[in-house]
């Protein structure tokens, strides 16, 4: 037997031989040492079945044996201690090796053949092809020279292998892919945490309710009408001056990560000359900050804000103790959901979603926002705790969401945001359902506005810029 060393060959029994080794003696020792393997699997398996047919014991034993001595031979070729170099980083060796079970037979008899590859780890190239036939000695092929006629075909199923590895290694990619944003799917018709079924949102037609809403008594309804939900929009300057587009050509940033972006005049493709319309503008790749906070009422003053804490004293004081023991987890909490729909809606307490069939190039993972929006009433992304009358989140829109993106039918219409209050006392009160302004998306900003760059108009009704450090913050 002879082990790789370098460029010359060294004997079992130590000694050295000049000759550069060939590819053919390397397969050779391969070949020998499978077809051993081979010879006592099919031993021990033909020993097997006469035993199954009626035969002796004797026989299965005896060829046990045989195998087992055979086994022991070629494990006995190699001593502690002896150096293999390169060979099982080349061939990959039975370790390396795909085994497979076709089914090569009539149907009648199901008779299966197993095959080994050794393959090189480095490249993949099949080196050696091993056959086991039932009742058939192994069949051993080597791979053949470039200039051999059975050397297309072997290339070819070379390559065949290689494109099925990379299919399957797109479909368990896919598959992570799947499992990770799975408690994001809005496509499935899930039950909140209160036990009742809520419709799925994002890519799907079908009105978002939170039900059945709880009835409070006239007194304590008057108590929170004084309460209502605001979406902060930094449409501003901390002076008080709105943001204007410098011209026709050219817009004003507003708020770069926060709401809505910038505001610019857009006109409408096509024939005509129609007039521009001023519109506000959400960034496609700037991340969007939406924040929610608690306002109200003070007779003859301005709304101030408020803590949602009071709410929930005023209705926790009304109910007893028992009554408060069946609550689920929306009533003790002052939670929001947000979502997305069509400026055009008639509002009210329930909204459509956008539907993801209104794109022409469907967004991906089938959400209008990144993350994804999960069903309204179910825990996710978009589920917002109030905290000392405030709640924010930050997102991006998703990927091909964008007024240019609009099929035919829906080109001309603007997006708007929606926070609702989930908890049943409140969902049906007006107040706790808003909307934020209607604004368009576009995938950059760069085309309508100049580099962070914002515009007032002053009090002589000019346009100016406004200085960066004039940018009201949020609260």
């Amino acid at each position: 037997m002879l082990v790789n060393k370098g460029k010359k060959r060294t004997r079992v029994d130590g000694s050295e031989d000049d000759h550069e080794e060939s590819s053919e003696e390397v397969f050779d020792d391969r070949r020998l040492r499978l077809r051993r393997l081979g010879d006592s699997d099919a031993a021990s398996e033909g020993a097997s079945e006469g035993a199954s047919e009626g035969g002796s014991e004797e026989a299965s034993e005896e060829a046990s044996e045989e195998a087992s001595e055979e086994n022991s031979e070629s494990q006995a070729a190699l001593q502690p201690g002896q150096e293999l170099g390169e060979e099982s980083q080349e061939g990959g060796g039975s370790e390396a090796a795909l085994v497979t079970t076709l089914d090569t037979t009539p149907h009648h008899s199901r008779s299966t053949m197993k095959y080994e590859l050794s393959e090189d780890v480095r490249n993949g190239k099949v080196l050696c092809a091993t056959f086991y036939r039932t009742g058939l000695p192994p069949l051993v092929q080597k791979r053949p020279m470039p200039t051999d006629d059975q050397f297309p075909i072997w290339e070819l199923m070379e390559k065949q292998r290689l494109n099925l590895r990379k299919y399957n290694g797109m479909k368990t990619a896919i598959s992570k892919i799947a499992d990770i944003s799975s408690p994001y799917h809005t496509d499935a018709r899930m039950e909140n945490g209160n036990g009742r079924n809520v419709t799925s949102g994002g890519n799907q037609l079908h009105r978002h309710h939170i039900e059945p809403s709880k009835p409070l008594p006239d007194r304590i309804i008057k108590q929170i009408k004084k309460y209502s939900l605001e979406i902060v929009e930094q449409i501003k300057d901390k002076h008080g001056n709105l943001y204007v587009p410098k011209s026709h050509d050219t817009g004003s940033v507003c708020a770069r990560t926060g709401f809505p972006h910038a505001i610019a005049y857009q006109r409408e493709k096509g024939r005509g000359k129609a007039q521009p319309k001023l519109k506000y503008i959400c960034s496609e790749c700037n991340y969007i900050t939406v924040t929610v906070r608690l306002m109200k009422e003070v007779d003859g003053l301005p709304s101030v804000p408020a803590s949602e804490v009071d709410i929930l004293n005023i209705i926790k004081n009304h109910h007893t103790v028992s009554q408060r023991q069946e609550w689920g987890i929306f009533e003790e909490k002052m939670t929001l959901y947000l979502g997305m729909e069509f400026a055009d809606h008639g509002g009210g307490n329930c909204f459509i979603p956008v539907p993801t069939e209104a794109f022409v190039r469907q967004p991906m993972f089938g959400g209008l926002l990144s993350p994804p929006e999960q069903p309204l009433g179910s825990p996710g992304f978009y589920e917002l705790n109030m905290v000392k009358g405030m709640a924010s989140v930050r997102f991006k829109l998703g990927k091909h969401v964008t007024s240019a993106n609009l099929q035919k039918i829906h080109k001309k219409r603007d997006f708007r945001f929606v926070v609702k209050a989930l908890n049943p006392f409140l969902s049906s009160m007006d107040g706790f359902t808003v909307r934020s302004l209607p604004f368009m998306s576009k995938s950059v900003l760069h085309n309508d506005t100049s580099s962070n760059k914002r515009f007032v108009r002053n009090s002589d009704n000019d346009v100016v810029e406004s200085a960066s450090d004039d940018v009201a913050p949020l609260p």
